[in-house]
């Protein structure tokens, strides 16, 4: 079947199933209230108490709210827990980062990324650089960067967990050649070290020699769940300059992130997996 031509823009093309809506409600109500009896459900969404009933029942049915000990209330079953099993944490963030990337590029011109760890690398779940007419590199989205090299996986590196780094790190190191050299080199702690304690990663060059760039992480429930990164010519403005400029606004972006995540995760009713 061919979806409507329209199917892809933001506008939705039919109305809300209202019945979907009612369930939805339904649903977020038993989340918030725990033990929730009919009565307190229909107050809480504006449904009748038949209404709010038979939702409760076709819930219940399918395994997303379950009844108490004594039958006569609702609490949310293991199916609620299953709806959020491929919606990580770096997932919401991702939904909310596009709008701050854009206020970074609108403001310094620069194209600005969202990361995220995938396997040994990171790959780039949002971007700006289809915004902005400085933008060496194109096509950015999707693509994956290496942990060592680049920025924002320098940043991923520094601020995760000990368990977790010294198993990407011996993941690098089975790669053998330059990887592992530098790995096991005192510059490489030193670096690590600094990182810690400026608050962020830098890349002068290197692997794209036409660009720098600088990235912060993204903390979330306690652990690091990406990086944002701003990428400006490196002709043209000099580290220490960019530093200054743009890593308080990087901060501020990464904090709100954190913040919204934790407001979307609240609403949702559920603690996500990290």
């Amino acid at each position: 079947m061919v979806p409507p031509r329209s199917m892809t823009a933001h506008r939705p093309i039919y109305k809300p199933v209202r019945s979907v809506e009612r369930a939805f409600s339904v649903l977020r109500a038993v989340n918030v209230l725990s033990d929730a009896s009919v009565e307190a459900v229909a107050k809480t969404t504006g449904l009748s108490w038949a209404t709010a009933l038979r939702m409760l029942e076709t819930l219940e049915g399918l395994g997303y709210v379950r009844r108490g000990a004594g039958g006569g209330k609702f609490r949310p079953a293991i199916g609620v827990r299953a709806l959020s099993d491929g919606f990580r944490d770096e997932t919401w963030i991702s939904e909310v980062a596009g709008p701050g990337l854009e206020r970074l590029t609108e403001k310094f011109g620069w194209p600005a990324i969202f990361s995220t760890l995938d396997g040994t690398e990171m790959m780039v779940r949002e971007s700006t650089q289809s915004k902005t007419s400085l933008a060496i590199e194109r096509g950015m989205l999707g693509r994956r960067v290496p942990l060592l090299t680049s920025s924002g996986g320098r940043a991923y590196l520094s601020h995760t967990s000990e368990a977790e780094r010294e198993h990407l790190l011996s993941l690098l190191r089975q790669k053998g050649g330059d990887d592992e050299k530098f790995i096991n080199s005192t510059a490489f702690t030193r670096m690590m070290r600094q990182i810690r304690r400026d608050g962020y990663a830098q890349r002068y060059r290197g692997t794209m020699p036409l660009t720098s760039s600088i990235a912060v992480p993204v903390m979330f429930n306690d652990h690091i769940v990406g990086c944002i990164t701003i990428i400006w010519i490196a002709s043209a403005i000099s580290m220490q300059d960019a530093a200054s400029r743009y890593l308080r606004p990087l901060q501020g972006l990464a904090k709100d992130l954190a913040s919204q995540s934790t407001r979307l995760n609240s609403i949702a009713g559920t603690t996500l997996p990290g």
